[in-house]
């Protein structure tokens, strides 16, 4: 049965866009990312539900996704787990202080991670011109080119999408070719290789599958060969 959210469906039978899960996989690897971890465990589920329909690369283990998911749940059922989540985040990636190379062991601001001089202007020129603004929940981030920060970015287009906003698919696609695609997945590696808590290593190895699925779905499927349906009645 098709999900009442999912908007875009194939022109021809070889495109399959459940829109609604990809908006909400955006919008949930966001917050582990870069939002408070209070409540972050009852997120898990719907996160594995948004990606299930995913296409799988051969190099994508689903079995040590859901083992983790389950560690994952475990970890968050209280605030000492969420504050510890916080914390191994904190050590890895940097927080809303930044990046220390010297304390943490992987940038996620692109263009950090990527080096360069006008990366963050760029960046910023794509949210400008959408008229998008990074949500207040997002605590934990510093600067426009956060991963957080550009995952909610594609949230937020998706939703566009949604309204039948003409020019937000193609916002969308040039902003994952552009930015996303550039570094997502290998930061998404090293997240899921070197994160000490388990709801860390499960956004970095969902990241990992997801971004990868994304690049197939804009590269055959948006918006060339889907098309924009209405709510279904």
């Amino acid at each position: 049965m098709q999900r009442e959210d999912d908007r875009m469906t194939a022109v021809d039978a070889g495109c399959a866009c459940a829109l609604g899960d990809r908006r909400r996989a955006y919008e949930i690897l966001a917050r582990f990312f870069g939002g408070s971890a209070r409540g972050l465990g009852a997120s898990i589920g719907p996160l594995l539900v948004a990606t299930s329909t995913c296409h799988l690369q051969p190099y994508i283990d689903q079995a040590a996704i859901e083992a983790t998911a389950r560690d994952s749940e475990d970890a968050l059922r209280d605030a000492a787990g969420e504050q510890a989540f916080e914390s191994a985040r904190r050590a890895l990636i940097g927080g809303a202080d930044g990046f220390d190379p010297f304390v943490h062991v992987v940038p996620s601001n692109e263009c950090v991670f990527l080096g360069g001089d006008v990366c963050t202007a760029r960046v910023r020129a794509h949210y400008q011109a959408a008229g998008y603004a990074a949500p207040e929940t997002l605590t934990e981030c510093l600067g426009d080119d956060h991963i957080a920060v550009e995952l909610d970015f594609m949230r937020f287009l998706l939703e566009r999408v949604t309204r039948g906003e003409a020019d937000a698919a193609g916002c969308a696609s040039r902003f994952f070719a552009d930015h996303l695609s550039a570094w997502a997945v290998l930061f998404a590696v090293v997240v899921s290789r070197g994160a000490e808590h388990p709801a860390l290593r499960l956004a970095g190895l969902v990241l990992d599958k997801f971004v990868a699925c994304e690049a197939v779905t804009f590269r055959h499927a948006v918006p060339a060969h889907c098309a924009l349906r209405g709510p279904a009645a």
